[in-house]
């Protein structure tokens, strides 16, 4: 498959503002730049006339299997490049919860590590009946940034977040569900689900919404940038980091190395993000 020429992409159609992981080759993994892509998108759309709600989604099947490796290992050389991916990372999240519109993500298939993060920034989450869920953050020795641990306890409770982290094991969508991480199951796929959540926003009242919105985040435990990833830039520093990031590189290089048993399939480690 030829590499998209543009890895996230933007547009508005009427009150519907979409963004789209376009990395489809390599799984939608997360480039430091995408991040940063993703940051733009999400303050820049929401102010276009007329929309009204931001739907986050991915291409190819897949909403994102997380932190691109090769990314990672180079973000482990020293502060500076630790500093640089793992805030560039927490800076898309804060934008997409500072949005001034409803935001929504839209998952089908796997979503896993920064895919993940990138889902529990945003207010709500409807996935496909065959998605799943997963935090392998442990497995690489990456501590997650505080948003996303806070969104995950907030929404799912602290045994749900705690088996997660724990077994880097993914949830099924019907699990996901159950315990929160999501609020809908698009079962007749995304599109008509959008479709219906855009009406339905449509008949509701801008500003009455927007001011609801802004409130029910600041019920949240308040959180800066700098605060919120300063544990994940310390775990970049770490020996552990490198040395899985680095592992899961070389094995991903080497067609049948290693596979390992994700949900039921036996599958080859690889550098899209680690599962």
């Amino acid at each position: 498959m030829t590499p998209s020429p543009t890895p996230v992409t933007g547009r508005a159609d009427g009150p519907l503002a979409t963004i789209t992981l376009s990395r489809p080759e390599k799984r939608n993994a997360l480039t430091v730049a995408m991040w940063r892509r993703l940051a733009e998108l999400a303050r820049d759309l929401p102010a276009l006339p007329g929309v009204r709600l931001l739907v986050l989604r991915g291409a190819g099947g897949v909403f994102s299997a997380g932190a691109d490796l090769n990314d990672v290992l180079a973000s482990t050389a020293g502060e500076a490049a630790a500093t640089r991916c793992c805030r560039a990372v927490v800076d898309a999240l804060f934008a997409l919860v500072r949005c001034p519109v409803p935001t929504v993500a839209a998952i089908d298939g796997v979503a896993a590590g920064g895919g993940v993060e990138l889902a529990l920034a945003a207010d709500n989450r409807l996935a496909t009946p065959a998605s799943t869920l997963q935090l392998p953050f442990a497995r690489l020795g990456v501590v997650p940034d505080t948003l996303t641990l806070n969104r995950l306890i907030a929404l799912a409770g602290p045994a749900t977040a705690q088996w997660m982290v724990m077994t880097a094991s993914p949830l099924s969508a019907a699990d996901c569900l159950r315990t929160g991480l999501i609020d809908a199951l698009a079962t007749d796929g995304l599109d008509p689900a959008l479709a219906q959540l855009g009406e339905q926003i449509g008949r509701t009242s801008p500003t009455a919404l927007a001011r609801t919105r802004a409130l029910l985040w600041a019920s949240q435990p308040p959180l800066d940038a700098d605060a919120a990833a300063e544990e994940m830039i310390r775990s970049f520093l770490s020996a552990d980091v490198a040395a899985a990031a680095g592992r899961f590189v070389h094995r991903g290089s080497h067609t049948g190395a290693g596979s390992h048993t994700v949900a039921g399939r036996s599958t080859a480690p690889r550098t899209d993000g680690v599962r």
